[in-house]
């Protein structure tokens, strides 16, 4: 994890949080470096090789919930999902947020 902690940080974090709030970098740290990389990296092949999901089997009512910065997750793949889902879907975007929006 240490090797790709700076990374995630970057990649995964607003320009707000990388200007503004270490605190938050401090904690996001912490979290990844105490992450089993082995299971890490065993999420990352699962997601990579999941198949698409059938989007218009999911009657629930739905948050889909995403960064304004959110390169993982962009207003493209958001509308995406709006459309797809079945149910009702309600689209939260957090502004001065990015992938990691907790």
């Amino acid at each position: 994890m240490y090797g790709i902690v700076d990374t995630l940080i970057s990649g995964g974090t607003s320009e707000k949080t990388k200007t503004s709030r270490p605190l938050v970098k401090s904690i996001m740290r912490t979290t990844f470096l105490a992450t089993d990389p082995e299971v890490y990296a065993q999420t990352c092949h699962a997601v990579a090789t999941a198949s698409e999901p059938d989007y218009g089997k999911i009657k629930a009512r739905t948050v889909v919930l995403a960064g304004e910065e959110d390169k993982t997750c962009p207003k493209a793949t958001l509308h995406f999902l709006e459309r797809e889902i079945g149910g009702e879907v309600k689209l939260v975007v957090v502004k001065d947020a990015a992938h990691w929006v907790q």
